[in-house]
């Protein structure tokens, strides 16, 4: 198919006559229409940027057909300008800005000083220092929602007509909430979403979400949890986290079973060694004949179908809490108890188990007491000497400069960061009453746009954490807070994505600190910075932080 990278001429003529009108669709037709013989790596890169210009900003079918057009380039044909361009363009629009940057910078090198590349580089930066997105998280999950609903009797039908019917409805429902339920692979984990019958009687189904062993995962679905609409109650049940006794490996009369690296995993077979670790936590050792010589290369799927197989016995949330470290003997003899007998070991060793639950979970935070590097001119939280946070994980990447959770976050769309405060008035209490009254505004302004996830003490300020599940809400809801509490001196926001750049909300005193990169951001989103683009197409966004509009995905 690809064998002859240069397209005929006279087709690329003809492309570029229509692309000179306009004429996206036509474009479109005429190379669908091409044998796939002819339709060599440049003619698919012309496919792909007529995709990308027939798309407006907020739609995701075109852009995403974009994208698997471009994937199937040749690793040789995609050293050049063009395939990076288009490839940063459709990311941009799809609200994946993180990775659409490295994209914008390879087609900069390929291309120094051209205009419309730096431009969206520019714009993009400035995006990530307070990201917007054309359709937030609230919004796909309140969408995918009435979706749902609008399908629900389907649903329910072919969950009736048997295994292979419930099968295809989840698969029908993956696809419903397709845009929430991706990994930071951009994967979607087949154990993130199931459907079972929801008691004896058949008469309900339970719809469940699975973390899947992530706890960012977690706190996302749980909001997508509490969502779900009250008309579903008659006929659904909508669950966070697989709970002991479900069907996910068989459960019932039974034993729990489970397929992995094709081997049969039984919980009449395995037996199970817990070790107890400083903190409370437990380490699981396994072992038992289906185990036996299991290879570095089936440790995977065999640690997954054991959580699996853990989650049935004593519930996710429990599993996550006390168990999350597996190992495996695949050559010793049977040691500890019998994975069935596992069930009453817990109950009888950790009595708060009983009754735990996602909600549980996800209120445990963590708190450090340390003692704090000074700060540097381009980085915040290193001079933090007390953090109270349930996202550990999110203060790990930011600290080591990992973009992986914010990515997530992002196909998501949804952000997570902190608001940053000087008090005029600097003592303890003073610190303590500015800190919990922004907890507490933010949550009674914002309930369903923003999850408040922990705050800390710092040398010079004072701060507040969350995710943003409609980041246009929460940001103006910042800005009117803090221009209107006349206890701070000093405010900024800055993302948990480190490499992004802070955002200034406030100076008095209009001093340097911090000494980062930062938008300025006012309490009005009148003149707000916006890239004009070609033809007069535009996408503001506000807070300073815009997306511009081209008409065109490559010149």
């Amino acid at each position: 198919m690809y064998e002859n990278p240069v397209a005929a001429p006279s087709a690329i003529e003809h492309i570029e006559s229509l692309n000179a009108r306009e004429d996206y669709r036509g474009i479109i037709d005429f190379i669908e229409a091409m044998p796939a013989d002819r339709r060599t790596s440049e003619i698919v890169g012309q496919l792909a940027r007529a995709y990308n210009n027939l798309a407006a900003p907020g739609e995701t079918e075109l852009f995403e057909k974009a994208l698997a057009l471009l994937d199937t380039v040749p690793e040789k044909d995609r050293q050049n300008h063009y395939w990076h361009f288009r490839r940063a363009y459709a990311l941009f629009y799809l609200d994946r800005v993180i990775e659409s940057l490295p994209h914008w910078e390879k087609a900069l090198k390929f291309r120094p000083g051209d205009s419309d590349t730096e431009t969206f580089i520019e714009s993009s930066r400035r995006c990530l220092a307070a990201e917007h997105f054309f359709q937030p998280f609230s919004e796909r999950a309140d969408a995918a929602w009435v979706a749902f609903v609008a399908d629900e009797a389907v649903l329910r039908r072919l969950c009736a007509s048997g295994p292979v019917g419930r099968r295809q409805a989840e698969e029908k429902v993956r696809r419903i909430f397709g845009r929430l339920i991706h990994d930071r692979n951009d994967r979607q984990d087949r154990r993130t979403l199931r459907i079972e019958e929801d008691g004896e009687d058949g008469k309900r189904l339970c719809l469940v979400f699975s973390p899947a062993g992530r706890r960012l995962t977690a706190l996302a679905l749980r909001e997508i949890v509490h969502r779900a609409p009250d008309v579903l109650r008659g006929h659904w049940r909508v669950v966070l986290g697989v709970g002991p006794g479900s069907e996910a490996s068989g459960a019932g009369s039974a034993p729990v079973e489970a397929e992995a690296a094709g081997r049969i995993l039984r919980a009449d077979e395995l037996h199970v060694r817990p070790e107890k670790k400083p903190g409370g936590e437990w380490r699981l050792v396994f072992t038992g004949p289906a185990l036996f010589d299991a290879t570095q290369d089936e440790a995977p799927a065999l640690f997954e179908a054991l959580g699996e197989m853990l989650d049935t016995l004593i519930g996710e949330a429990v599993r996550m809490r006390w168990f999350a470290e597996m190992t495996l003997r695949t050559g010793a003899a049977e040691e500890g108890m019998p994975l069935e007998a596992f069930p009453a070991f817990v109950r009888e060793t950790i009595p708060e188990s009983e009754g735990f639950d996602f909600d549980d979970y996800l209120a445990l935070k963590t708190e450090v007491h340390r003692k704090p590097e000074r700060k540097t001119e381009d980085d915040l939280l290193l001079d933090a000497y007390r953090i109270e946070t349930v996202c550990p994980m999110l203060h790990n990447d930011y600290l080591k400069d990992r973009t992986d959770l914010m990515t997530e976050l992002e196909r998501q769309g949804a952000t997570a960061g902190f608001l940053w405060f000087v008090p005029k008035t600097d003592t303890p209490q003073e610190r303590d009453r500015l800190r919990d009254l922004l907890e507490a505004r933010l949550r009674s302004l914002a309930p369903e746009a923003l999850l408040t996830t922990g705050s800390g003490s710092a040398i010079d300020y004072e701060y507040v954490e969350f995710v943003a599940w409609k980041s246009d809400v929460v940001f103006e809801k910042l800005v009117e807070w803090v221009t209107a509490e006349e206890g701070v001196l000093r405010a900024g926001f800055r993302s948990f994505l480190r490499r992004a750049r802070g955002v200034r909300i406030k100076d008095v005193e209009e001093t340097a600190f911090p000494k980062a990169p930062e938008e300025r951001i006012e309490n009005s989103a009148e003149g707000a910075s916006d890239q004009k683009a070609e033809g007069g197409r535009r996408k503001a966004r506000a807070l300073r932080s815009s997306k511009s509009r081209k008409t065109y995905a490559a010149d």
